[in-house]
């Protein structure tokens, strides 16, 4: 809406400017036309109108073309002028009008000064006489139809009329558009001019009332406007100027000598308008001659500034070398200011070698031709340090062909002048690497001649550079594979057409001049610039057949047994994988015989491990000459043999080799006058009717063996279903304790042990028990079972510590006096870590709980693991006031002497002995004689296991048991 109202007010603005200004001009010019001494009608309507026109924007024409028409009949009604006549005559104002507007809207509108001053003269002309002319031709046919004046006569006397009118208002028009084009608040005129003006204005009109010959008088005032003052003070003063010679005329103050003549507006005003034309002209020159100089002087100063401002270091010197102009890119350069430099002789800021180069040599030359081109001098910047650059400079030349000053350009060459001189040291510093280095070199051009061979190639190939040097690559370097023979053809060639790196396989081998080989590793490359264009190709190698020859024989020691030089689990796994691969293929089965020697471990601890050793390498010797060709035989470690029956997987032969494994490991063996018997459990899996992957099948092969060993022994067992199933449920187990163990769902329940005489509690005995979240259904024994073969009882035995620890340390009535202590089972695999007893210590100081408040379990067959490192860890803790007791005794194999070294205060009988039911066998009640006998001997208590009567417990008291544990006695619970 409200741009609708903008556009609505802009118009009617437009209609308004148009109808006052030809309807105020019309009137004047008819009012001037109808007095007594007028000889001529002077129209200055249209060309005021015209410049309307110009300045509006083109979508307000039609109001104005409107705003004219109504004015026209207006202003003619005034004068009493009939409809008909003033109908006629509005085609030919209208037109002159359009065409001027239209003419300055094309030529004026841009920037005069882009234009040149005869093209702007010639614009002029055009646009004071073209309207004049077309509108007279126009409104000549309308005065012969009303009037019937003759054609010739009317068209002459419109002419001259609309030529002065345009000459009177345009130039005015034209400073109004030129102001209003710059939207800028500068005046129009200046007060001063315009005074001066107006004094020669008013002369001028007096010149024509008082003075003979006034069109010389006026044409001086008028020239001298034109010379005074502005284009625009010049431009005002004409319009009055006009309108009062008309008037003076007129009214009869100034009566022209050919007034009565025909057409004497011809020779009035005509002459009138070629005087005002005159000075307009003088202006117009005045003002292209003014602008041209500001122009220049303007062009001179941005020259001049933009000289000094670009970045680029440029200087200009006269002719006795003086510095007259330099850039602040030179400033920037040399670290002066412009103050410091501008006077001073350019060679001033040279070095003195390079002044005296420039005056020697480089300024006679650039005198004579005029020109000089990347010329390399070294300057001094003011903090003294020295640059390299290159100088081009010019002469300039005046109107007379005589040079009187430089133009140079500077170019800052120190980082190319430098990197150049790190180019030749860094040449030379490669030159001396490549004849230094231990590997060959050779480089060839992109035709694959050699163009270069260092001195570790001319070596290991037994030709010198000069004589390889332009021979094709495979006519000097024979490159083969080394395990097949097979020659490599064209790898340079190769290489250059594929434009990439190649690397030729482990077995690389060359063969030089006097057919000697040597193993070699290599890489062939194209030699590729920053632009991507291809120079050649180049092959660095190494010697390497001794280190070949070192990684052939670490590999056979990686994958060979060091005690029996069988292959080890390396090996295996690599070609059990093969097999699967190749099963998976189709048409291939094989089987994998896991063995495990059933009692090596009493040989070895009974006549040591060099025995045991020797035993190892005759089993393994009679495996190895009881295999079929192509089956391979393997020592995992210890005494477990793995056979690798490959090409079958029927068990009628797999069952035959088993039976003449364990024949030939049965047959009897004598070592140092000790004749063995050895025994083999052997378990046994196939591919790919089990498995297909290799350590799969190792799993399995050796879970069936421990069926085997467990069931049979000395025989053999196939991996089956149930076995697997085993094996998940083992796994599910093992999961769900892991999961209990991070969760903490393991807690603790304490069973106390009680003195036979009076019940008193002298201890309880920590019970490993689970919160039901944990979901395991299985048995304690079961649980510390599983955990010990996934030896996840090493977080579990220290998180269950930690609880046995906290109940310590919050029953202080209980504990605290040392009256009663607390049992803690410890498994084997605990008691042989390294560090054990550190962690065990910390794990009680963080709760302020002492060693002589625990009594540590451990079974007969948990001390027989490693019995020197056992009785060295419970030595520990009893220096540190533990005690040990050994629970389960009897059901064990250690020997007395063993137990008599250990640091034990307790033995706790095996409840298989002190049941009531086993109490009615009188072995059973003997063994427990004897135990408690032994015990008195060697000072230790005893706890009978596992009372849950009273009889039960008198009967074990009668015994000699003093102290009892079971159910009778008290349940686990907690504290």
């Amino acid at each position: 809406m409200r741009e609708t109202k903008t556009i609505i007010t802009k118009h009617a603005f437009w209609f308004l400017v148009t109808a006052l200004l030809f309807g105020s001009l019309a009137a004047l010019s008819l009012h001037l036309s109808q007095q007594a001494n007028s000889i001529s009608l002077i129209w200055y309507a249209n060309a005021a109108s015209g410049v309307a026109f110009a300045i509006a924007a083109k979508r307000f024409w039609p109001a104005m073309i409107t705003a004219l028409i109504i004015s026209n009949f207006a202003v003619d009604s005034l004068f009493s002028t009939p409809i008909a006549v003033s109908a006629s005559f509005i085609p030919g104002n209208l037109v002159e009008a359009l065409l001027i507007g239209y003419l300055i809207h094309r030529w004026f509108r841009n920037d005069p000064s882009q234009v040149p001053i005869q093209t702007t003269l010639e614009r002029l002309a055009v646009l004071f006489i073209a309207p004049a002319l077309i509108g007279a031709s126009l409104g000549a046919v309308a005065a012969t139809a009303q009037f019937q004046t003759p054609y010739g006569s009317a068209w002459f006397s419109w002419a001259v009329s609309s030529l002065f009118g345009n000459i009177t208002i345009i130039p005015l028009g034209l400073e109004i558009l030129r102001k209003h084009l710059r939207e800028d608040k500068v005046r129009l005129t200046d007060s001063t001019h315009l005074a001066i003006a107006t004094v020669f204005l008013v002369l001028a009109l007096l010149a024509f009332s008082f003075m003979p010959y006034p069109f010389v008088y006026a044409a001086s005032c008028l020239l001298a406007v034109a010379l005074l003052t502005h284009k625009a003070e010049l431009s005002i003063i004409v319009v009055p100027f006009s309108i009062g010679l008309v008037a003076l005329v007129a009214f009869g103050y100034h009566e022209p000598a050919y007034a009565d003549f025909d057409l004497a507006e011809s020779l009035f005003y005509l002459p009138m308008a070629i005087i005002v034309a005159m000075a307009l002209l003088l202006s117009s020159v005045l003002r292209a001659h003014n602008s041209a100089i500001r122009q220049l002087e303007v062009n001179s100063s941005r020259f001049r500034s933009l000289y000094e401002r670009t970045p680029v270091p440029l200087h200009s010197m006269d002719i006795d070398n003086n510095l007259i102009v330099v850039s602040d890119g030179w400033l920037d350069l040399l670290g002066y200011d412009r103050k410091d430099v501008v006077g001073k002789r350019s060679l001033d800021f040279f070095t003195a070698e390079s002044a005296e180069y420039a005056v020697n040599q480089v300024f006679p030359e650039f005198k004579k031709h005029g020109i000089v081109k990347n010329v390399p001098y070294r300057m001094i910047r003011k903090d003294g340090t020295i640059i390299h650059v290159e100088v081009s400079s010019i002469w300039e030349y005046d109107q007379q062909n005589r040079p009187f000053r430089t133009l140079a350009a500077i170019r800052d060459v120190t980082n190319e002048t430098l990197l150049s001189d790190q180019l030749a040291r860094d040449r030379d510093l490669i030159q001396v690497t490549l004849d230094s280095i231990a590997d060959g070199v050779i480089t060839t051009d992109i035709r694959g001649k050699i163009t270069y061979m260092n001195p570790v190639a001319e070596h290991l190939l037994g030709i010198k550079h000069q004589a390889a040097a332009g021979k094709n690559f495979d006519d000097v370097v024979e490159i083969f594979n080394e395990v097949t023979s097979e020659p490599y053809h064209d790898l340079i060639n190769s290489s250059l057409r594929q434009r990439r790196k190649r690397e030729l396989s482990e077995f690389a081998a060359i063969r030089d001049r006097q057919h000697r080989v040597r193993s070699i590793q290599t890489t062939i490359a194209p030699i590729i610039n920053q632009k991507g264009l291809l120079h050649g190709a180049v092959m660095i190698f190494q010697d390497v057949t001794e280190f070949r020859a070192n990684v052939q024989h670490m590999q056979y020691l990686a994958q060979t047994d060091t005690l029996t030089r069988l292959p080890n689990r390396l090996k295996l796994l690599d070609q059990l994988a093969d097999a699967c691969k190749r099963a998976a293929q189709g048409r291939y089965h094989c089987a994998l015989l896991y063995m495990d020697l059933d009692n090596f471990k009493a040989i070895n601890d009974s006549l040591g491990h060099s025995v045991g050793d020797e035993l190892l390498n005759v089993i393994a010797a009679r495996l190895r000459s009881n295999i079929r060709t192509g089956d391979t035989v393997a020592r995992l470690g210890g005494d477990e043999f793995v056979i690798l029956l490959g090409a079958t997987s029927e068990r009628r032969v797999i069952d035959n080799v088993c039976r003449k494994i364990i024949r030939e490991v049965n047959r009897p063996i004598q070592l140092h006058n000790h004749v063995l018997e050895a025994s083999v459990s052997i378990g046994i899996t196939l591919c790919p009717e089990d498995s297909e992957d290799a350590e799969t099948l190792l799993r399995q092969a050796e879970s069936a063996m421990y069926v085997a060993k467990k069931q049979v022994r000395n025989g053999f067992h196939y991996f089956s279903e149930a076995i697997a199933a085993e094996i998940r449920s083992k796994f599910d187990a093992e999961q769900k304790i892991r999961y209990a163990i991070q969760n903490q769902l393991f807690t603790l329940h304490y069973q106390p042990i009680v003195q036979a005489s009076d019940q008193a509690v002298v201890a309880y005995e920590a019970l490993c028990r689970w919160q039901p979240e944990a979901a395991l259904d299985l048995t304690t024994t079961e649980i510390i079972q599983i955990a010990e073969d996934s030896r996840l009882i090493i977080p579990l035995g220290y998180q269950l510590l930690e609880l046995a620890c906290a109940t310590i340390h919050s029953l202080p009535k209980v504990f605290a006096d040392g009256n009663v202590r607390l049992t803690f089972n410890v498994s084997a695999i605990q008691l042989n870590e390294t560090d054990f007893v550190d962690n065990l210590l910390k794990i009680l100081d963080d709760y302020d709980v002492k060693p002589d408040q625990f009594i540590f379990e451990l079974t007969e067959t948990a001390l027989m693991v490693n019995p020197t490192e056992s009785l060295a860890t419970l030595q520990r803790l009893q220096d540190l006031g533990a005690e040990a007791a050994i629970d389960d005794f009897g059901t064990g194999y250690s020997s007395l002497s063993y137990l008599a070294n250990l640091p034990a205060s307790m033995i706790k009988i095996d409840k298989s002995f002190t049941s009531a039911e086993s109490l009615t066998v009188q072995s059973n009640i003997e063994m427990v004689k004897a135990i408690v006998s032994i015990a008195n001997t060697m000072n230790l208590q005893v706890v009978a296991e596992g009372v849950e009567s009273q009889a039960q417990a008198e009967h074990l008291a009668e015994l000699g048991c003093t102290l009892l544990q079971g159910f009778h006695c008290g349940r686990p619970t907690s504290l």
